[in-house]
């Protein structure tokens, strides 16, 4: 049966434009979902199976348990650590978050606005649970924050200097998923760079 390769596509001067390929090295039918965020990517295999991740690591962002110069660039897909089952993620600039299957929320990577609702630290190098007492429908990440759908409501945390966190709010960070002010149910909520809808 085939391989699933993916293939990356680089910015112009990056490696002369040059395009890789990555070998997941599973059957395609085996691989979920795949998304990128700023020069990492990440992919799910099978339903509710396993994450693994690639690219830049140098904020954490791959979920290895390490970051910095000596962990700087993941060359192939490795597991995310302490997460074996997921039932969807999300990618931002350069964190990530993911939910398990018993519905709790993890985020890991850069943390300097708050995006992976922790405190306290701008680093995040492994998946570490976000307090979130609701069940999670949808999940979506912004360059530096993250929003989920819960129970026709859109949440959000993370930076909050363009507002997209809370609109009224005058607060640049909110760690805590914070309910985002609606006229009407939420059915479905996706992420810009810097903006969501």
């Amino acid at each position: 049966d085939a391989l699933a390769r993916a293939w990356l596509w680089l910015l112009p001067g990056a490696l002369a434009g040059c395009s890789l390929v990555v070998d997941l090295g599973v059957s395609v039918y085996e691989v979920e979902a795949l998304a990128s965020g700023r020069r990492f990517s990440c992919a799910q295999l099978q339903p509710d199976g396993p994450l693994l991740c690639w690219g830049a690591n140098m904020r954490g962002q791959c979920g290895i348990g390490r970051a910095g110069e000596s962990a700087s660039n993941i060359d192939w897909p490795h597991p995310v650590v302490g997460l074996d089952q997921v039932s969807q993620f999300a990618l931002g600039g350069e964190h990530a978050c993911a939910v398990d299957l018993d519905g709790a929320l993890w985020c890991w990577g850069d943390n300097n606005y708050r995006q992976t609702g922790i405190e306290g630290t701008p680093l995040v190098v492994s998946p570490t649970a976000v307090a979130f007492g609701g069940a999670i429908h949808s999940l979506t990440a912004g360059e530096t924050f993250t929003c989920l759908m819960s129970e026709g409501a859109a949440w959000c945390f993370g930076d909050n200097r363009h507002r997209v966190v809370d609109g009224g709010a005058a607060e640049n960070l909110r760690v805590t998923p914070t309910q985002v002010a609606t006229s009407t149910a939420v059915v479905q909520v996706r992420a810009g760079a810097q903006h969501a809808c």
